[in-house]
């Protein structure tokens, strides 16, 4: 729980003095009772909700539900959080784990009072509510009510028969107002559910194969055509066969006609 206290100015009033105008001032010590008095309190509760997207060290990342923006949270070491109703540390939360945070705004407006008995001499006096008292402690103001009433040699008198020099003693109420203002923060978080089961299988359970993709050639750079070994041939060999027969047929003709000249 956070508490801020914010004081208003204090207010210092001099309910009674007892006062003569002769005697010797006696150096005592001052004397205080405090009480405290709460006026109604005010109570107010704000609740926050998110997603966990990120967990590192103490260092937690929250999406708000509200505006879908992203929290960074420094978690002090050791807090842990309400998960299921298990205390879950801040490096065993799981991204997905939805927190709520309650925070709950207390004030309470008090006075404290503060009763004091002083012993001192009139210092300065400053009709019709201020007097000045030397006291161990030093000179110090105080504020007279109206109505006030100091016994001088046995009479009441008001404060403009007061004189410099005069011993007192007095009773000081001191009031303090206060507000005060606490903070409660409460963290619980629902774990992430669990992913759905598989379906289960009904009638005849088949099992598909797929083939295997074909293999993939690759293209190749179509290789140079290879030189022709020799010239292309230009006609049929009809023509050089009878070449050939003409041949012969005038070398037979010849060794006949070589045979009847002998």
């Amino acid at each position: 729980m956070n508490t801020l206290l914010h004081s208003k100015s204090a207010r210092v009033i001099a309910l009674a003095f007892a006062s003569a105008a002769t005697g010797i001032f006696a150096a005592a010590q001052q004397t205080t009772d405090t009480t405290v008095k709460n006026e109604p309190v005010s109570k107010t509760t704000a609740t926050e909700s998110g997603v966990v997207t990120h967990v590192s060290g103490n260092t937690v990342v929250v999406k708000r539900d509200d505006n879908g923006q992203l929290v960074t949270f420094q978690v002090p070491p050791g807090k842990t959080v309400d998960v299921g109703g298990k205390q879950v540390g801040v490096k065993d939360l799981q991204v997905g784990t939805h927190l709520t945070r309650k925070v709950t705004t207390t004030t309470t407006e008090r006075v404290i009072t503060a009763v004091t008995t002083i012993k001192g001499k009139v210092w300065f006096v400053n009709p019709p509510n201020t007097v000045i008292v030397t006291t161990p402690e030093g000179n110090k103001q105080y504020k007279v009510p109206p109505g006030t009433m100091f016994d001088i040699n046995g009479t009441k008198q008001s404060i403009f028969h007061l004189k410099k020099g005069m011993d007192v003693d007095a009773t000081v109420v001191q009031t303090t107002p206060e507000t005060v203002v606490s903070y409660s923060r409460a963290v619980t978080g629902a774990a992430p559910a669990p992913p759905p089961p598989p379906p289960t299988p009904s009638g005849v359970v088949l099992i598909l194969v797929e083939a295997p993709p074909a293999p993939q050639v690759a293209e190749a750079a179509p290789a140079p055509a290879p030189a022709p070994a020799a010239l292309p041939k230009t006609g049929s060999d009809l023509p050089l066969l009878g070449l050939l027969g003409l041949a012969f047929l005038t070398l037979g003709f010849g060794v006949r006609f070589a045979r009847f000249g002998r």
